[in-house]
Parts: structure tokens; C-alpha cells; sequence
């Protein structure tokens, strides 16, 4: 890991920091692979300057802002195993968590432990009053990770071409 990216979010097992583009490498292994971009509704990349390409457009959404899918690193192995943080839903108003794994680290819990920490940032440091999440029907596995970081479904809507389970969490009181 660079030492110069700035660590944006801490967790027992993970660090969540800003996009550098020498991690298109290592980033290439999670967004080439056709299972993990079937569940986000892509296809998958077939070059590093594709991985590139995505890692400049999240600096660049991130620097105007001010929110940020953030590179996700394992600490014990320091690899890079994917990206998660908070965004703009289908470019605004509302504010998304998301979170995307390699294959490899599914079923570790790292997801629903990245959820946990960027819908706390959110509220916490942010300022944040409402987050919302959003994920295929047929993803169970997401849809746990939104509930258990406290999110409730509140019915399907349409974003990002598709018709998607929507699932809110309000700032308590």
C-alpha cells in the first residue's frame, strides 16, 4: 500500500482509503471477472486502462463530493479486495452505500463490516441525515449486508437500468 493514500475509514479487519491509480493492477482482478461485475450489471474489464479508467472517474467524483467509494485493504495482507463507501444514488440526491468484493473475500463478513462503518461515517462525520442502498432481487447476500448494517427494505424502484430492491436508514435522533 501507499503510504501517501489517505486511510479514510478504519475497521478491526479492513482500511478503507482514496483511490490511487497504480492499484488498477490488483483492481483489474475484481473488475474483470464476469461473476463479480454480474451483480453489478456490467461487463467485466478487459484491461487495466479500463480498471483506469473507473479508478479516475471515482477521484474525480470523489474530490467534487466529498464522498467517496474508497479503496478497500486487508490489513493483515494489505491487498487490495475492493471497493465500498458512500456515493450518490444514480448521480444524486440521495446518498448510497455500496460495496464491491473480490470473489475470493465473499462470505467473510467484510462487506456487511464496510456498510457498518460508511453508514456510521455518513451519520457521525458527515452529517448525514438519511443513507439508502440498494440491490438486485436475487442478490441475497447484499441484502443481508444492507439489513445488518441497519438499513430496512422499503419496496423496488428503478436506478442504474434496472429494478432494484430499495432500503433506507434515518439518522436516529
Amino acid at each position: 500500500m501507499n503510504s501517501y493514500a489517505k486511510i479514510v475509514l478504519e475497521t478491526n479487519r479492513l482500511l478503507l482509503r482514496e483511490w490511487q491509480l497504480q492499484d488498477a493492477a490488483a483492481a483489474l482482478q475484481i473488475y474483470g471477472d464476469p461473476e463479480v461485475m454480474s451483480w453489478l450489471g456490467q461487463q467485466p474489464h478487459s484491461s487495466t486502462a479500463d480498471t483506469q479508467a473507473m479508478i479516475q472517474k471515482i477521484i474525480a467524483r470523489s474530490a467534487k463530493d466529498k464522498l467517496g467509494m474508497w479503496a478497500i485493504i486487508e490489513k493483515n495482507s494489505g491487498k487490495l479486495i475492493g471497493q465500498g463507501g458512500l456515493k450518490f444514488l444514480a448521480n444524486g440526491p440521495e446518498i448510497e452505500v455500496g460495496y464491491h468484493l473480490g470473489r475470493s473475500h465473499w462470505g467473510k463478513g467484510y462487506a456487511t463490516e464496510v456498510a457498518v462503518a460508511s453508514v456510521h461515517h455518513g451519520f457521525e462525520q458527515l452529517g448525514l441525515q438519511r443513507i439508502v442502498g440498494v440491490t438486485t432481487p436475487d442478490n441475497l447476500a447484499s441484502q443481508r449486508v444492507l439489513e445488518k448494517a441497519g438499513l430496512q427494505y422499503q419496496g423496488m424502484r428503478y436506478y442504474y437500468n434496472h429494478y432494484l430492491r430499495y432500503y433506507t436508514i434515518t439518522k436516529a435522533p
